[in-house]
């Protein structure tokens, strides 16, 4: 009797914690029938199921409970993490704020170098032209050049010798030496010359200079040139059988050059004296004006 009294005692101390275990769960209160079937449970003397029934109750608030906690303490580090979120973000403003006070220094304008506009520099080359063929005799010449030439033309006496004329024949040599403003010139001629049928020649071996003047055009080149020759008399008036007269000439010619034409032509007057120098006290003279025309072809 007494241990059926205190199976009673305990299954009624029970009760109310399995209504809040179903009422928390959501599920209905148990009935009256419920209660009497446990009733009889308890007077059969069977307690072991009720006590496990009891204890799942207990065990289900409790589970709940830790499952709280557990939420709590999963939270916990996402505010962690937000805290040294903030943490680290401090630093960088501090950085910031130490990168805004280095300020670099600031350099000097540089001037802008200018150059030359294409047109400006165009008009500049137009103005200065540069010629292709050298000059010779100018500091353009990088070689030395050496003509020959041949050529005809009359000759006329002057003075006390003017009763002769003739024609002449000649050759030349012009030297161009480059760095000089001259060319020289070699030269032999021959003048054959008459008065009353009568011959008399005026042959001549001599050198001199040119001296090209402002070129009038491209093909162009006026000189005036000057000459020492020494002079051979030979004829039915005068004979010295050998170049032992001194003469001397001067003149004015111009060179022309024509394009796909292989020589330059060369065209000359020139006042020569046969006798200046070493004539015989008989002699007359003999002074000649010459006018010709050459023609030069390269030689080196």
């Amino acid at each position: 009797m007494k241990k059926a009294i205190f199976l009673v005692a305990l299954l009624f101390s029970f009760i109310p914690t399995l209504a809040n275990a179903q009422s928390m769960d959501g599920e209905v209160a148990p009935s009256d029938s419920t209660l009497q079937i446990e009733d009889d449970a308890a007077l059969s003397e069977e307690p072991v199921t009720t006590e496990d029934s009891a204890s799942e109750a207990v065990a289900e608030p409790i589970g709940e409970a830790v499952s709280s906690e557990e939420a709590v303490t999963m939270e916990a580090p996402e505010s962690a993490d937000s805290s040294a979120a903030v943490q680290t973000s401090e630093p960088e403003a501090v950085t910031t704020a130490s990168e805004k006070v280095v300020e670099p220094t600031p350099q000097p304008p540089q001037k802008a170098v200018s150059k030359p506009e294409p047109k400006v520099q165009a008009a500049r080359e137009e103005k200065e032209p540069v010629s292709e063929a050298p000059q010779y005799g100018t500091d353009e010449a990088t070689e030395t050049i050496v003509r020959g030439s041949f050529g005809f033309g009359v000759t006329m006496g002057q003075g006390d010798f003017s009763d002769f004329s003739g024609y002449n024949a000649a050759g030349k040599m012009k030297i161009s030496p480059p760095n000089l403003p001259f060319k020289i010139v070699g030269l032999l001629q021959v003048n054959a010359l008459d008065y009353n049928n009568r011959n008399q020649d005026v042959n001549s071996v001599g050198a001199g200079i040119e001296f090209p003047l402002t070129t009038i055009s491209e093909k162009l080149t006026p000189y005036i040139s000057a000459e020492l020759s020494a002079v051979y008399l030979h004829g039915q008036y005068y004979n010295s059988n050998a170049f032992n007269r001194l003469g001397a000439g001067l003149g004015v010619g111009a060179e022309l050059e024509l394009e796909d034409f292989p020589v330059v032509f060369d065209a000359e007057f020139k006042y020569r004296m046969a006798n200046l120098v070493n004539k015989l006290p008989d002699e007359i003279d003999i002074s000649l004006m010459q006018f010709w025309v050459h023609f030069l072809f390269p030689m080196l």
